[in-house]
C-alpha cells in the first residue's frame, strides 16, 4: 500500500508540474492531458483541476494584496473583509490574504464539522491509552488556545464534550449551539473522563461564551447519579467535597471551588513565565518549572467566576492528571516552530512530573488532514520532527535560503528542543548529536551560518552547553572536545565582530 500511496503521490506531483511548467495552469489542457494518458477522467478529478487552475492558483497569485491592503489600512482606508482560519487544512477558499479578518460565531462552537473531527480525535486518544496503560483514562489535562478555536471551529471544544459524555444541540437556524444533551455511558461504550483544561489568555478574551458551555457540561455530568467507575467526574467531585468540608470550608463554596474545570491566566495577563525561566537559565530543576506554571496560571474561569485563583485547586486537580494533550491542526506550525507548545503542554508536563503522576502519557493530537486524524506520544512527535525537519536535507536548505532568519531559526529550533527536555524529559541523546551534526559540525551550514547570522551559532552553541551542564545531554567525548573547539573559534569570531576599534 505504501508503494502504490508513493506512486500515486509522485504522479500527481508530476501533473500538477506540467500543469504549470506545459499548460500555464489552463484546465482544459490539464484535463485533456489526463484524457490522452488515462483514457478517461471522473467528475470529481475534473472539478479539482478546474478548481485548481481557475480558482486556487488565481488567488495564491493575489497573495501581494497581503502588502498592499496593509498599507491601505495603515493609511487609513477601507480594507475588504474575509474570513479565517487555515488554508492548507480545506479552507483554501479563504485565499488570497491580506484581508480584514473576521473569525467564526463563538455561539457557534463546536460547529457540525468539527463536532465529528473532535470527538474522532478524542476516541483515537482514549484508544491510545488503553494500548498504552491497558486500561481506561480517567484524568486528563488538556491545553486549549483560542487561534486553534478559530481554525477549526471548535474541535478541541467537540473533543473535551466527548471526553465527558455531552453532545451539543444546534439551532436550525444559523448553527449556534443552544443546549447539551447527556449522551448515556452505554451509548459511549466506556466511562467518562474528568477533563480540567488550561486556556491561554487569548481564549478567556475571545470566548467566554465557550467556558459558559463547558463549564456547563463539566456542572451537568458532575450531577449524574452515576457510579465511581462510570463517572470520574462525578467521583473526584464528591470526594473533594467532603474533604474540604472537613477543613471546615462551606458545603456551597466546597461546591463551587472544586466544580472547577477550566484555569487560566489572571485577567489582563498573557503567558506562563515558563518561557521566561528557560530562555533566561534561570531555573535549577524541574520544580522552578512547576511552581511558575502554577502561579501564573492557577486562574479559575467558569460561569460567574471569571478569574478568582484557586491555586490550592488547581494543584489538586493537575497533580491527578493521568495524561497531558495538545491537538494541532495544522502541520504549519509544530512542537519546534514556537515556544508555546512548550510553554503550555510544556509546563502542564512540569507541573504532572513534579507534583503528581510521574508516569503520565503526554499526547500530541494530530487534526491537520480532519479525514486523517492522529495521535501520537509527545515524544514520537518529537522523534517525527527530528527526522522531516532536524535530519532533512531538504528542509535545511529551504532554511538556508532565508539567511539571518533561517539561521535564528536553527537556533530556536535547537532551543526549542531542550525546552521539551527540560519541561517533558522526552529529548534522546541523538537528537542532540543531530542537532550538532546538522547545525554546527556540517561544514556547509556552519559556514553559511557564519557568514549570515555568526551570533545564532554562539546560540546553539550555549544551549547544547547548557544542556551538558544540566545532565540532559550525555554527550560522547568527541562531541564534548568539538563543541570546545568550535566555542573558542565563535568567541574570537564574535569578538571581532562586536570589537569597536
Amino acid at each position: 500500500n505504501s508503494e502504490r500511496l508513493r506512486a500515486i503521490d509522485s504522479s500527481l506531483r508530476e501533473f500538477i508540474e506540467r500543469l504549470h511548467q506545459e499548460y500555464d495552469f489552463d484546465a482544459e489542457s490539464g484535463i485533456k492531458d489526463i484524457k490522452d494518458r488515462y483514457g478517461k477522467i471522473d467528475d470529481d478529478l475534473r472539478k479539482s483541476i478546474t478548481y485548481v487552475c481557475e480558482k486556487l492558483v488565481p488567488n495564491i497569485n493575489r497573495m501581494s494584496y497581503e502588502v498592499d491592503h496593509m498599507m491601505d489600512g495603515l493609511d487609513g482606508r477601507y480594507v475588504i473583509p474575509g474570513p479565517s482560519g487555515a488554508p492548507e487544512r480545506g479552507n483554501a477558499d479563504i485565499l488570497p490574504m491580506g484581508r480584514n479578518f473576521y473569525s467564526l460565531d463563538p455561539e457557534t462552537v463546536p460547529t457540525k464539522t468539527s463536532w465529528e473531527i473532535g470527538k474522532n480525535l478524542a476516541e483515537q486518544m482514549i484508544q491510545r491509552f488503553v494500548k498504552d496503560h491497558g486500561s481506561y483514562p480517567r484524568e486528563i489535562g488538556i491545553v486549549v488556545w483560542a487561534t486553534d478555536m478559530m481554525k477549526t471551529g471548535g474541535d478541541d471544544a467537540a473533543y473535551i464534550l466527548w471526553l465527558l459524555g455531552m453532545e451539543p444541540v444546534w439551532s436550525s437556524h444559523g448553527g449556534q449551539v443552544v443546549d447539551l444533551k447527556v449522551i448515556p455511558v452505554s451509548e459511549l461504550g466506556r466511562p467518562r473522563v474528568d477533563v480540567t483544561l488550561n486556556i491561554t489568555g487569548l481564549f478567556r478574551d475571545t470566548f467566554p461564551a465557550t467556558i459558559e458551555l463547558l463549564d456547563e457540561a463539566v456542572k451537568t455530568i458532575a450531577n449524574l447519579d452515576e457510579s465511581d467507575e462510570e463517572n470520574a467526574l462525578a467521583a473526584n467531585l464528591r470526594h473533594d467535597i467532603i474533604e474540604d468540608i472537613s477543613k471546615g470550608i462551606s458545603p456551597d463554596l466546597a461546591r463551587k471551588n472544586n466544580s472547577i474545570r477550566i484555569f487560566g491566566e489572571a485577567l489582563g495577563t498573557y503567558g506562563n513565565g515558563v518561557g521566561n525561566l528557560i530562555e533566561n537559565s534561570m531555573w535549577e530543576n524541574t520544580s522552578d518549572l512547576a511552581d511558575v506554571y502554577a502561579d501564573f496560571s492557577s486562574y479559575a474561569y467558569a460561569k460567574g467566576d471569571f478569574g478568582r485563583q484557586l491555586k490550592d485547586h488547581f494543584i489538586r486537580r493537575f497533580s491527578k492528571v493521568e495524561a497531558t494533550v495538545k491537538n494541532v491542526p495544522s502541520r504549519g506550525i509544530d512542537i519546534l516552530d514556537i515556544d508555546d507548545v512548550y510553554q503550555y503542554l510544556g509546563g502542564m508536563n512540569a507541573f504532572v512530573r513534579t507534583y503528581g503522576n510521574k508516569d503520565a502519557t503526554t499526547y500530541i493530537g494530530d487534526d491537520s488532514d480532519p479525514k486523517n486524524t492522529k495521535v501520537r506520544s509527545t515524544q514520537e512527535e518529537l522523534r517525527f520532527l527530528f527526522r522531516a525537519k532536524v535530519m532533512n536535507p531538504k528542509f535545511n536548505n529551504g532554511l538556508m535560503e532565508h539567511g539571518y532568519r533561517g539561521a535564528s531559526e536553527m537556533a530556536k529550533i535547537t532551543e526549542y528542543t531542550m525546552a521539551w527536555d527540560a519541561t517533558s524529559d522526552i529529548v534522546e541523546d541523538w537528537m542532540y548529536n543531530a542537532l550538532a551534526d546538522g547545525y554546527l559540525f556540517n561544514k556547509e551550514v556552519h559556514e553559511w551560518m557564519n557568514e549570515v547570522n555568526p551570533y545564532a551559532t554562539m546560540n546553539i552553541l550555549n544551549t547544547l552547553q547548557e544542556a551538558i551542564g544540566r545532565g540532559m545531554w550525555n554527550a560522547s567525548e568527541e562531541y564534548l572536545n568539538k563543541l570546545k573547539e568550535m566555542f573558542i573559534e565563535m568567541e574570537e569570531i564574535i569578538e571581532e565582530l562586536t570589537d569597536r576599534k
